[in-house]
């Protein structure tokens, strides 16, 4: 057992897209989200931004399908078997992923994106699709456990590296949320011998 921290550091702006309660129960509901306004639309798509008292941040399980992704994308494999279905049993994200810039907690969204799109399915009426955004930039923090000692860490390191070229992070990807792999250590002996 062995524990990754990862950061990773966005080349293009961020965008979230983050399911509320509110379109969970709607959805449900065979509702399609009726005649707003345009401040209840706004109000609507700040809820979409991932934030605690700490700051901005990534769920887990969000994080997780990134390095999953990554490994899936660059067709990587241990030995002969996928890569993605190994990490999938072993490596598990310990806390939110916190989103950083110079060293501090990002507190709030930078802007709110917006864009003309279709309501779904994508034939719908045509609306203004807007998102809570982080500029380019952003660093986002990851501490990641694997439990078992034959996973290479430079696999998990390539995972992470063909995610952001090829994935991304967060909404529109990968024309948002593209990252390198700005730093990675590994701190083995982390279990109990």
């Amino acid at each position: 057992m062995y524990e990754v921290h990862v950061t990773l550091e966005g080349l293009a702006d961020f965008l979230y897209n983050r399911m509320t309660p509110e379109d969970l129960e709607a959805f449900r509901g065979g509702q399609t989200g009726g005649t707003l306004t345009d401040a209840q639309r706004k109000e609507a798509a700040e809820k979409r931004l991932y934030v605690d008292k700490e700051g901005c941040y990534l769920p887990e399980w969000t994080t997780k399908r990134v390095l999953l992704e990554g490994a899936r994308w660059g067709k990587l494999k241990l030995g002969k078997k996928p890569l993605d279905r190994i990490l999938a049993a072993v490596a598990f994200v310990q806390e939110p992923s916190r989103f950083m810039r110079g060293g501090k907690p990002i507190k709030v969204r930078d802007y709110l994106r917006e864009d003309i799109g279709r309501t779904p399915p994508k034939k719908g009426v045509c609306t203004i699709v807007r998102r809570p955004a982080l500029k380019a930039g952003w660093q986002l923090m990851i501490r990641l456990m694997v439990l078992d000692d034959v996973i290479p860490d430079k696999a998990i390191k390539e995972a992470f590296e063909m995610a952001g070229m090829y994935v991304g992070v967060g909404a529109w990807r990968p024309e948002f949320g593209r990252f390198i792999v700005r730093s990675f250590t590994t701190k083995r002996g982390t279990g109990k011998e």
